[in-house]
């Protein structure tokens, strides 16, 4: 079988390996010590935060497909979560009790899909790599010097801008990277010693500098204290992401109280987190991108449009698109 490198762990990456099974050899690298991406779970007992993509919808057939069998293992479930829509300058709220129908989170945190997707999976953890080299076939460095061969493709999953980096300029879809406007998030993680009192499971809010509100010790099969995962809007993400994080803590904290009515100053648990790729606009012509010419593919969800389902649709078109390169 050929063998195939796929660089990131994330949904995209994993996805991609699981339709490749018995078709290629494949081997997953992963920066960081675990995969999942934005599939995460933080734990800081007795609190626990799903603070990169805290929920997500499946509106596709084949992606309620592919999920079906996580959901019977167990690794999925669906959220009947209780959403409200604020207007962050008028304090308007609007109630919706039917648009938590369609989400699904993962049990007992959003990283147990990863765990799940991994496993059996030739994944290495703690490898960054930084270069890759094709003669016959490709060869890859990781940080340390390491060097990791031969391999007939490389798929990259990583964000465009790090793809773009390591791909080679003759990458026959390498201009498509410069049409990918990343986007970053500033995420705020709160623990309280007492149930909050507030009227919704998810708030989504508009016309200020946060943009999501989820409690997330309300989802399903969840236990421990009382947790609050709030996200940044785009434009105050992009405005001060390396602003600094005392001075982000407390402006967001401030917005919370505001815009949620609550006492944040009460949270004896308080962590930023800077998401400096959370994801990407819808893309009109998206695609994952392939040059057969010389095995390389890259997807993820920028490809598409930075959602879960972005992810999975990514990585099954380049699935598609590899597969009659793959035959022996």
């Amino acid at each position: 079988m050929p063998k195939i490198a796929i660089i990131g762990a994330g949904f995209s990456g994993l996805t991609f390996a699981n339709l490749l099974v018995g078709k290629a050899d494949v081997t997953v690298f992963e920066k960081s010590r675990g995969g999942g991406g934005r599939l995460c779970t933080r734990r800081a007992e007795p609190y626990f935060f799903d603070h990169g993509a805290p929920f997500f919808t499946a509106k596709t057939q084949p992606f309620k497909g592919y999920l079906r069998h996580m959901i019977e293992a167990g690794v999925l479930r669906s959220w009947d979560a209780h959403f409200v829509q604020i207007d962050g300058q008028t304090s308007l709220r609007k109630s919706d009790s039917s648009a938590g129908s369609a989400l699904y989170v993962g049990v007992p945190g959003m990283s147990a899909i990863a765990k799940y997707l991994a496993v059996n999976m030739d994944v290495k953890t703690n490898t960054k790599i930084v270069k890759i080299e094709r003669q016959k076939t490709w060869r890859l460095w990781d940080e340390n010097g390491a060097v990791y061969g031969e391999y007939d493709w490389v798929v990259s999953t990583a964000p465009a801008p790090q793809t773009a980096e390591l791909f080679p300029q003759q990458f026959a879809e390498y201009g498509a990277f410069s049409f990918v406007n990343t986007l970053g998030c500033l995420g705020l993680l709160l623990g309280f010693p007492s149930r909050l009192d507030l009227d919704f499971d998810i708030a989504q809010i508009t016309n200020a500098d946060l943009a999501l509100a989820v409690v997330n010790s309300q989802k399903p099969e969840r236990h421990g204290g009382t947790s609050l995962v709030v996200h940044s809007s785009e434009k105050f993400a992009r405005d001060n992401l390396e602003t600094n994080s005392d001075i982000i803590l407390q402006h967001l904290l401030a917005e919370v109280e505001r815009i949620l009515v609550c006492d944040a100053e009460v949270a004896e648990h308080r962590v930023l987190h800077r998401w400096k790729y959370a994801g990407a606009p819808k893309q009109v012509n998206g695609r994952a991108l392939i040059d057969p010419r010389i095995c390389l593919g890259a997807c993820g969800d920028w490809c598409f449009g930075g959602s879960v389902q972005d992810a999975f649709t990514s990585a099954h078109s380049l699935a598609t698109a590899m597969h009659p390169f793959l035959r022996t």
